[in-house]
């Protein structure tokens, strides 16, 4: 129903198996359509290692767009789109957890040039380091690592909440569009780990890479729809 438009090339080899991708799931930000993942807010600590891979597609540019978040008003984690300037479109990832939503642990973003109803490969990844280059943000392949560390404050950035997919927080703050291959992993994935999962679906027309294959697969995985 919804295929990925990425393509323009044959079928290319990749390092992981791959597997038909046919199907997404379709969100509308006026009536917030959210998943929840039952995976413990305790993975997203600030000293445990995780990673996030999801394909989305935004049909409208506009402030805070929430992808994913286990956010509650004082701690946790959250993707969500910002309006940086025109032609653009900004994903801010943010640990937080110093009490309120105005001090931030630890924030992470970047700017792509954006056209509507354009598919992007969104993969944030944390080695548990408590420091600015221990957070990463991948962009279609392309590495950020322009965090703003803030460690001050002793609390924790775990929320009592679990992941939840298509909010930034319950109830709030929906995403605009569709969500797919959405993936949690307790590792810190590494840069080629990034570049397979995101060429197995750009450069193989209909097909996503099947992360059962990959050494140490997901905590859990949301094909939405396949």
């Amino acid at each position: 129903m919804f295929p990925f438009p990425f393509s323009f090339l044959s079928t290319q080899e990749t390092g992981l198996d791959l597997l038909d991708n046919v199907y997404s799931m379709s969100f509308d930000r006026t009536s917030p359509t959210e998943i929840s993942t039952g995976v413990a807010s305790s993975t997203f600590s600030k000293t445990a290692t995780w990673s996030i891979s999801a394909w989305c597609k935004a049909t409208t540019r506009t402030t805070a767009l929430g992808l994913f978040g286990n956010t509650t008003n004082a701690n946790g984690i959250r993707l969500q789109t910002s309006n940086p300037g025109a032609g653009q479109i900004g994903f801010d990832f943010s640990m937080v957890g110093d009490g309120t939503f105005s001090g931030y642990q630890l924030t992470v973003s970047q700017d792509v040039s954006w056209t509507a109803s354009t598919w992007y490969h969104v993969v944030i990844t944390y080695d548990g380091s408590e420091t600015a280059a221990g957070l990463k943000m991948y962009i279609n392949n392309n590495a950020s690592t322009s965090a703003s560390p803030d460690w001050t404050h002793s609390s924790d950035t775990s929320s009592t909440v679990g992941l939840t997919i298509g909010v930034r927080k319950s109830g709030s703050l929906g995403w605009d569009g569709l969500i797919d291959e959405f993936a949690i992993f307790n590792y810190t994935l590494t840069s080629s780990n990034v570049e397979e999962i995101y060429n197995a679906t750009n450069d193989n027309t209909g097909k996503t890479a099947d992360l059962s294959s990959m050494a140490t697969p997901p905590v859990a995985w949301y094909r939405m729809g396949d």
